[in-house]
């Protein structure tokens, strides 16, 4: 399944984005793990999949990875509000 993803590009981002979104409010979290790094494999500069596997690492009380995550879309997307906010929370 995530060796099919790996070879989409372009408007099956969105659809892939949108499907990780849904299984992690399934709590499916190693699926949405699987999703969202296919997206990255596929297109490291794609900002939104960086942010949203920032917040599932979170979820998963998985603090550090979330920070790593954090950081490539800050360096990409230095006002990134969602990153900020998340690099507020976590530093809190």
């Amino acid at each position: 399944d995530a060796i099919r993803l790996r070879r989409l590009r372009g408007e099956h981002r969105i659809e892939i984005m949108v499907r990780a979104q849904a299984v992690m409010q399934e709590k499916e979290y190693k699926t949405a793990q699987e999703l969202l790094d296919s997206i990255i494999q596929i297109n490291p500069r794609y900002t939104e999949a960086w942010a949203r596997r920032a917040t599932l690492h979170f979820v998963q009380k998985d603090v550090y990875r979330s920070l790593a995550d954090l950081r490539v879309v800050i360096a990409q997307e230095p006002r990134h509000y969602q990153a900020l906010a998340g690099l507020g929370i976590i530093l809190q």
